[in-house]
């Protein structure tokens, strides 16, 4: 069922320092979907944070993480907004995600992901129809900061920037994909001196 996490109003339901545990877990079953009240983001994973999975669930509400670890394994971002990051902020801290679609996400910048810090790692993911209002603002995926890693044939389809076709914009930081890419796909390096294939 849906479930609807109601959070501080700016930051989210966070994980932090003060979180006492070794590691926090939430998996979901039978279509779980997790989402906050209103806008706000519906978890914050911060500094000093045990690291948190997240794992077989739905989420339509932004995740945040400023520092600490979080692993995203087996999930859909459906629908989620924000503005920077429709699905996941992230400004510090390691990122993993594996075999997660983003699926028509909003943002002014990085429809799906906005990364101006950490390390990010999406692996066997699908971006599909996510948006940013922006020009030059990475209707998937907007990079400021930090390293992102795409790989294991990490799709990118259908999204836009301001209307245009534009799934990554890189304006700082660096980002690579890992080769091959999806069968009958192929990556477009030209104007994006921040991005390596290997």
């Amino acid at each position: 069922g849906e479930h609807e996490l109601q959070a501080d109003a700016l930051a989210g339901f966070v994980f932090d320092a003060r979180t006492r545990a070794s590691e926090v877990r939430l998996i979901g079953v039978d279509n779980a979907t997790q989402r906050a009240t209103g806008s706000t983001p519906v978890l914050n994973v911060s500094s000093g944070s045990p690291r948190v999975l997240l794992s077989g669930l739905t989420v339509r509400s932004q995740v945040v993480v400023p520092g600490g670890d979080l692993d995203v394994e087996s999930c859909t971002f459906a629908g989620s907004s924000a503005d920077l990051g429709g699905a996941l902020a992230l400004r510090g801290g390691t990122l993993t995600v594996n075999a997660t679609a983003f699926v028509s996400c909003a943002a002014d910048q990085g429809g799906a992901v906005h990364v101006t810090g950490g390390t990010a790692r999406f692996e066997v993911c699908t971006f599909e129809s996510c948006t940013a209002s922006m020009a030059q603002g990475g209707g998937a995926l907007f990079v400021a900061g930090g390293s992102v890693t795409l790989r294991d044939r990490t799709q990118l389809r259908g999204n836009t920037a301001n209307g245009a076709s534009e799934s990554i914009w890189v304006a700082g930081g660096e980002l690579v994909y890992v080769l091959p890419a999806p069968l009958a796909h192929w990556i477009n390096s030209l104007g994006q001196d921040r991005l390596k294939l290997t």
